[in-house]
């Protein structure tokens, strides 16, 4: 990671933590891949169900990611049932 990569992730990372910080989080979780593609996580005091509720909606995210990137696809097999 660069320099400027680190500036930008640095500034993400305080904006990030003002708002959870301000949101009086009571567990919260970080999760990071390396650059050999290892996944890091870290817990303050999470629980199995905390951790479940944090994997649940990262999956969320990441299947709304996955619409709106084929919406078009989507609409075109929409389009389709109706035609037929």
């Amino acid at each position: 990671m660069d320099a400027a990569d680190k500036q930008e992730l640095f500034a993400w990372l305080e904006e990030s933590l003002k708002a959870l910080v301000d949101g009086n989080p009571v567990s919260a979780a970080v999760v990071g891949i390396n650059d050999k593609g290892e996944t890091l996580t870290g817990y303050f005091h999470a629980d199995a169900q905390a951790k479940a509720i944090f994997a649940y909606n990262i999956n969320a995210d990441a299947m709304l990611d996955v619409v709106l990137n084929n919406i078009e696809m989507v609409r075109d097999a929409l389009d389709e049932l109706d035609e037929d």
